[in-house]
């Protein structure tokens, strides 16, 4: 598998996982009843996919730790910012960038084991 698939394979699942991590952790704190709608949500996914593209492109611009961190900041912060400002979250700030923290771990982890650790 070239590497340019290798890396667009990784951001889908990197979106995708990092969703339904995500969903899991809502519906432990806002209720079981969340998990559902919030995994199967296309546009959630969607979302996901295009802000897990963000982790290449830190590894773009720096190396090692930094980038891991730039890329843990962007993809906790960006979805935080669309959820409350775009799509009208009522949760605090808090739990929504705690609950995007969740995906952002995941989705970082999921993309480096897929892409490779020099990704």
């Amino acid at each position: 598998m070239n590497d340019t698939v290798r890396k667009t394979l990784a951001i889908v699942l990197a979106g995708i996982s990092g969703t339904l991590v995500n969903s899991a952790a809502a519906a432990a704190v806002l209720g079981g009843d969340k998990f559902l709608p919030f995994a199967l949500s296309p546009g959630r996914h969607a979302v996901a996919i295009a802000v897990a593209a963000l982790i290449p492109l830190s590894f773009v611009l720096l190396d090692g730790a930094a980038a891991l961190g730039l890329a843990g900041v962007l993809l906790t912060v960006v979805p935080s910012v669309l959820a409350k400002m775009i799509f009208g979250s009522g949760a605090p700030w808090t739990m929504v960038l705690l609950l995007n923290l969740v995906y952002a771990v995941t989705a970082i982890v999921v993309y480096r084991l897929v892409a490779g650790s020099r990704a």
